[in-house]
């Protein structure tokens, strides 16, 4: 499977569907590819927002499932890698107070502009997730869109935990979503193919990306390269997405021993309970009683 078919795979309500998903593209391999960016840095796909917001304009369920928990909720907010603003803004919108951090200056930029056009005022912060400090708590915050795989080291996990813990309110919530990795899919990896067509949200042209996956299985990572270019043949680009896979049992005993009690897991936006075969680990964690953050 596609890493852009896996990462949509949850969505039922996804319209669009990937053409030319599955068909092998010559001359191209998984091998050789770059390997981690340190902890800390954004990887090179997310330095356009509206590339980012164009491959992703069709996800819709997880949207719909954070404004069901900020409404349950309330507020204050804080949203973790926010990006484009894709589930901030529309947050924002229902006159929930909201803050978003990223650490891409480029996705915020892009978020800034859509909430300007929306006319809402959102405080947008560019700041690591494994070492900020906003010096407020917040009743419920939230990492999105597999966004915890970005974290490849214990050290950055373990940092990016406390800092949660710092700024979530006494009886907060805090919600991370990530894939549940298939053990098949991770095995085979993929050649380089073509995995989606699109329109070029600079040029208005269309445009492909194939991809090439290679899984790091001393490390856990799902090494993914993209090759993006237009109908025209003028842009070629290459960019490289790294995405660490926690495994079920895994994931429960890292938030554990960082501190949280698990208070709910899906294995969907429709609030399926988590089986082995669901697509996605939705886990719903408060505080430990005595843990404090460092």
């Amino acid at each position: 499977m596609s890493f852009l078919r896996l990462a949509f795979s949850f969505n039922s309500r996804l319209k669009c569907p990937l053409k030319g998903a599955g068909q092998t593209m010559p001359n191209g391999n998984y091998q050789n590819l770059p390997k981690d960016l340190p902890d800390g840095l954004p990887d090179p796909f997310y330095r356009d927002g509206q590339l980012y917001d164009a491959i992703n304009s069709h996800l819709l369920a997880d949207v719909d499932f954070y404004l069901d928990e900020a409404a349950r909720i309330g507020g204050p907010i804080l949203e973790i890698a926010c990006g484009t603003g894709r589930i901030t803004i529309p947050m924002a919108k229902t006159g929930v107070a909201v803050v978003g951090i990223d650490i891409s200056a480029a996705m915020l930029t892009e978020a800034r502009r859509k909430a300007r056009g929306e006319k809402l005022s959102i405080e947008w912060i560019q700041t690591d997730a494994i070492e900020f400090h906003l010096g407020r708590k917040f009743k419920f915050i939230f990492m999105a869109y597999n966004s915890l795989q970005h974290l490849l080291s214990l050290e950055s996990l373990e940092s990016f935990f406390s800092c949660v813990r710092e700024h979530l309110a006494a009886n907060g919530t805090f919600i991370l979503d990530v894939i549940n990795p298939n053990i098949g899919d991770l095995s085979q990896g993929r050649q380089r193919y073509r995995a989606m067509d699109l329109i070029d949200p600079q040029s208005g042209m269309p445009a492909t990306i194939e991809e090439a996956i290679h899984y790091d299985v001393a490390r856990q990572v799902n090494r993914v390269k993209w090759f993006y270019s237009l109908a025209n043949g003028k842009v070629n680009r290459e960019d490289q997405l790294n995405m660490r896979c926690f495994f079920p049992q895994e994931l429960e005993a890292l938030v554990k021993y960082n501190g949280f009690e698990l208070s709910d897991k899906f294995g969907n936006f429709n609030r399926e309970p988590f089986v082995g075969s669901s697509p996605k680990q939705i886990l719903v964690l408060r505080a430990a009683k005595g843990k404090k953050s460092k």
